[in-house]
């Protein structure tokens, strides 16, 4: 091997080296709640990396709603009028709406019929129709909401992002996404699993229960990275990230990658392959080098 081109490999070597510390060493600063952001950005655009959601994660499954606590009944009730001018309806619509505010379930969902509703209070459907529309146009968006797709739709309404193939994903395959069935989307809609996934990102960000956790003060949560405990005299450290085992590579493309004769397309799985590896290998990098260093405060 000629001396000019040996040192051009070993210099390109080099340089590929650099590259992948720098990129380790961005993941190991990350905290947590980066952590996530990071792989959640990457699910996104590599069909390679596959997640499966797990309890702790954000689903858009509807579950069992109960009675809002009597404590934050008068505060919800109390935001929500304040949102209104009460010399704007008349004391039949009034005594309505207020009504119809202490039915709604612990998300903001309202269940009950009009005719129900209508029946109890002895007032005309249209009236109740009226109040409603008025009451449903309050914040938090979506609160008021039938179902959860129509609080899905009416968010993404507001945020100017509601598209026909983000309609028909809330209205049909909201269990298929709780479940992690990409590939079942992405056949239904004709649409590649990038573009799947791009539409649930968005959908995740969004809010399936208008009044979870309502507040009218923002509380902010700080999520512990490392867990130490100690019993007797033995301490215990655990890393506070079990979700990352929710990422891996999908054999489905994996399998595409080993039997595809398409260079092209081999070239391009292959990358996006060695990207997974990567990141995969960095991350458990990240949580032995996390150990060690609390292993050594601890003894220190």
């Amino acid at each position: 091997m000629a001396p000019s081109y040996r040192s051009a490999l070993e210099l390109h070597q080099k340089q590929q080296m650099s590259q992948s510390q720098i990129q380790s060493l961005h993941i190991l600063s990350l905290d947590n709640g980066e952590l996530s952001e990071f792989l959640q950005n990457e699910y996104i655009e590599n069909p390679i990396l596959d997640h499966t959601p797990s309890g702790s994660s954000f689903t858009v499954s509807e579950t069992q709603d109960f009675d809002i606590p009597e404590e934050a009944t008068d505060m919800v009730k109390t935001y929500l009028l304040d949102q209104l001018n009460q010399n704007d309806y008349t004391e039949s619509e009034w005594r309505t709406m207020n009504f119809m505010i202490d039915c709604l379930d612990s998300g903001g969902f309202f269940r009950i019929s009009f005719e129900e509703v209508s029946a109890l209070l002895a007032i005309p459907l249209e009236e109740i129709k009226t109040c409603y529309e008025t009451l449903s146009g309050l914040e938090p968006v979506g609160i008021f909401s039938r179902s959860l797709p129509e609080c899905l739709l009416r968010q993404l309404d507001f945020l100017g992002k509601r598209t026909p193939v983000m309609e028909k994903i809330i209205q049909n395959h909201l269990d298929d996404i709780a479940l992690g069935h990409i590939s079942t989307v992405s056949r239904s809609l004709h649409i590649s699993t990038a573009e799947v996934r791009k539409h649930i990102a968005v959908i995740r960000n969004l809010n399936s229960k208008p009044l979870q956790g309502f507040s009218t003060e923002k509380i902010e949560y700080i999520t512990p990275d490392i867990i130490v405990t100690c019993q007797g005299n033995q301490w215990d450290i655990r890393l506070n990230d079990d979700w990352v085992g929710n990422y891996s590579l999908n054999d489905y493309y994996v399998r595409m990658l080993r039997g595809t004769k398409d260079p092209q397309l081999k070239e391009y799985f292959q990358q996006k392959y060695e990207r997974c590896r990567f990141i995969i290998a960095s991350i458990e990098q990240r949580r032995n080098t996390m150990i060690r260093i609390t292993e050594s405060i601890l003894s220190r």
